[in-house]
C-alpha cells in the first residue's frame, strides 16, 4: 500500500522565504497621517482659489454689463444707462429713447437686468456711500450715442461702484469719467489703499 501525499502550492513569496502579511496599524496611522497633511494644506487653498474665482465673475459681469451699454448706445444711436439699485442688488441696463433723463420710462427697453451675488453686498471701506455715481442720480450712468458718458455730468470724483464678499475683500469698480471703461481696483486693508495691480493684491484668509 502505497502512502499518497497531497502536493500543497505554495505562493511564490513562502517558495522563496518572504512572509506574507498585511499592513500593520503604525503603517495604516503613517499613511493616514500624510493623507490628512495633504488635505490640510490643499482643502484651504483650493478653497480660497474657489473664492477669488467666485469674486472677479462676479466684478466681471458688471465690467462687461459696462460694455454692453457703451455698445448699445453706439449701435442704436441713443443714450443707454446702467443702473444700480441698492436695496434689491439689481443691476439695470435700459435705452432712453424717449426722454434722457436718467430714469426708466414707458416706451423705454431693458435690455438687461441682474442681479448681484447673495455672496457679495455693496460696500465700502473708506467712505459711506457704496455707489458713488455723482450726476443728477447718484446710482445711474449714462452714456451717449458717440460712446462717452453724459456730458452733462459733472463728477467731482472718480464715479465707482463698490462691492464686498463675505471672506472681507473689497473691490472698486471705477468708471473713467469720460468714456465710461471700467477698471477693478482692491482695498488693502494693510496700507488703506486701493491697490490697481492685480499681481499686488492681498486676498483675505478667513473663510
Amino acid at each position: 500500500m502505497h502512502n499518497t501525499r497531497r502536493s500543497i502550492r505554495r505562493s511564490p513569496a513562502a517558495q522563496s522565504g518572504i512572509r506574507e502579511r498585511g499592513f500593520t496599524f503604525l503603517e495604516a496611522l503613517v499613511v493616514l497621517t500624510i493623507v490628512g497633511m495633504t488635505l490640510a494644506v490643499a482643502l484651504p487653498a483650493f478653497h480660497r482659489n474657489r473664492v477669488r474665482s467666485h469674486t472677479m465673475h462676479e466684478l466681471e459681469k458688471i465690467t462687461s454689463l459696462v460694455n454692453v451699454a457703451r455698445f448699445q448706445a453706439l449701435n442704436r444711436a441713443n443714450p443707454c444707462a446702467l443702473e444700480f439699485v441698492i436695496n434689491s442688488n439689481h443691476i439695470r441696463l435700459f435705452e432712453e429713447a424717449v426722454n434722457s433723463d436718467l430714469q426708466l420710462n414707458a416706451g423705454e427697453e431693458v435690455f438687461r437686468t441682474t442681479t448681484l451675488n447673495e455672496l457679495f453686498e455693496y460696500s465700502r471701506p473708506d467712505g459711506p456711500t457704496a455707489i458713488d455715481l455723482a450726476g443728477g442720480n447718484s446710482n445711474v450712468l449714462q452714456w451717449q450715442a458717440d460712446g462717452s458718458l453724459t456730458p452733462t455730468l459733472t463728477f467731482s470724483v472718480t464715479p465707482a461702484v463698490y462691492i464686498a464678499n463675505r471672506s472681507g475683500d473689497h473691490f472698486r469698480i471705477r468708471f473713467n469719467s469720460v468714456t465710461g471703461v471700467a477698471k477693478i481696483d482692491k482695498w488693502e486693508s494693510v496700507t488703506n489703499k486701493w491697490q490697481e495691480d492685480r499681481r499686488d493684491w492681498v486676498w483675505s484668509t478667513e473663510i
